[in-house]
Formats: structure tokens, C-alpha cells, sequence
């Protein structure tokens, strides 16, 4: 049989069909293998970029869901939080007050020297209220006023400033308060009255006795500014109950 001529290329087809001469049969043979190894070459071409772009796909969704769902997140938490009012309290107090003698003398005269040496004891009452914001800070306000048990002399403060609770830990909430204000001493039998500047520092804990009362006890030491001879340095010892007002109320009934 007369063979045909080879093409460039096709020797190497040839052998791989079993065929040493070009015939009609192993033309055949040859186009059919061509053909399978073509669409072999397009399968795992089109499998391959099949399998780079399905990852990449699934990222850019994930991404986008992403971007999507945490906007909505942040307003979930921030919202309620930037929203929702302090919580306010409004309340009296019993007080107790150890402080120094305030020297006086109708005449002009030196005091004597026992009045430098004077310390008095004096019971009244206060009422107080404070702003707590969402958080550790607040805004306090206090009024007190007391009378010596041994003589008629009285002791009137008003003070507002900062408060700052510690932690809450169960029902208790221990804070800290510092305040500015003008304290008034009144002498016995009215025989005259002065006024000081004054600034308060302040330690207590308040504890939840109800949702709507919170129980207090504080202790303050106030310095009197500017105050000749002898600064009286009151020392206050105070047991309040406060009605409570605020957004963690009701917070605080339905997780009790």
C-alpha cells in the first residue's frame, strides 16, 4: 500500500494511534484522538477557571454581607445606649456632725482660749439629690443643716459638684463626690452668723433596697476657706433613703 505523505506534527500522533503509515484508518484514528485531547484541554481549562473564580465569588458575597450586617449591629448596641436617661435620685438624709468651734466674741475682745480648744456635736437633717449618666459620672447636689446639742450655734451648708461611682456590685454602688459650696455658722441665742466658701469631700454606698429605694451612708469632711482663728472642719456623718427615678428601673425588675 502506497503511504501518504506526513504532515508536520503527525508522527508523533501517528505512533500514538498504533499507525507506522497514514492511512484513511489512522487519519481517523488520529482526528478522534485531536478531538478528545481538544476537549480534554477545555474541560480542565474551564474547570480551572471555574475553580478561581467560584472562591473568589464567595468572599466578595461574604464581604458584602459583612458590610452590610455590621452597620446595623453597631446602631443595635449604640442606640439604646445614647438614648436612654440616667437615673436620678431625690432624698433626705439624717446627719450627724463632729466639728470645730467657731471663735466669737461680742465685744471685740480676744476669744477665750477654751473656745480655741472647742469642739461641738450637732444633729440635723439634709436632703440631697443627684443625675447619675449612663456609666461612673454624675452631677450631686446637697443641702444639710444642723444644731449643737450643747448649746443653740447651728451649721447650714449647700454644696454641688461630681460624683463618681466605683462599681456596682450586686445591690451595693459605692461612690466618691467631690463639691464646692457656702457653709453658715449660726452663734447661740442669734447673736450673729457668718458665711464661708467651702469645698466637700465625700465617700459612701448606696444600696438597693427596693427597685424605686436606694438606702445611703456617707461620710464627708468639709474645709472652710478663708475662716480666722479656727477652721471649724466639719465632719458629717449621713444614713438617707432616696426615692430612684430612671431607664434602669425597669431593666433592673425584669433581670432580678
Amino acid at each position: 500500500m502506497q503511504s501518504l505523505p506526513r504532515e508536520n506534527g503527525e508522527v508523533d500522533a501517528m505512533h500514538a494511534a498504533g499507525c507506522t503509515v497514514k492511512t484513511r484508518r489512522c487519519r481517523a484514528a488520529i482526528t478522534a484522538k485531536r478531538k478528545f485531547q481538544n476537549v480534554d484541554v477545555i474541560e480542565l481549562r474551564n474547570l480551572s477557571v471555574e475553580t478561581d473564580v467560584k472562591p473568589l465569588r464567595e468572599c466578595l458575597r461574604l464581604a458584602a454581607f459583612a458590610l452590610s450586617v455590621v452597620p446595623i449591629a453597631a446602631r443595635g448596641q449604640a442606640s439604646p445606649t445614647a438614648a436612654a436617661p440616667g437615673t436620678l435620685q431625690l432624698g433626705g438624709s439624717a446627719v450627724l456632725v463632729h466639728s470645730n468651734y467657731l471663735p466669737w466674741d461680742t465685744d471685740g475682745n480676744p476669744a477665750p482660749l477654751s473656745d480655741l480648744t472647742r469642739t461641738v456635736r450637732s444633729l440635723g437633717f439634709g436632703v440631697y439629690g443627684n443625675y447619675d449618666f449612663n456609666g461612673h459620672l454624675g452631677i450631686a447636689l446637697d443641702f444639710a443643716r444642723v444644731a449643737a446639742s450643747n448649746d443653740t450655734s447651728t451649721q447650714t451648708s449647700f454644696e454641688g459638684g461630681l460624683r463618681y461611682k466605683l462599681f456596682e456590685r450586686g445591690r451595693f454602688t459605692p461612690y466618691a463626690r467631690g463639691s464646692f459650696g457656702r457653709g453658715v455658722y449660726g452663734y447661740s441665742n442669734n447673736v450673729a452668723s457668718v458665711g464661708y466658701n467651702l469645698y466637700g469631700l465625700a465617700g459612701g454606698v448606696d444600696y438597693r433596697f427596693t427597685h424605686y429605694l436606694n438606702l445611703r451612708a456617707e461620710y464627708e469632711y468639709q474645709g472652710w476657706m478663708n475662716v480666722p482663728l479656727r477652721n471649724p472642719e466639719p465632719q458629717m456623718f449621713k444614713l438617707g433613703v432616696a426615692y430612684r427615678f430612671g431607664s434602669d428601673i425597669q431593666t433592673t425588675h425584669t433581670h432580678k
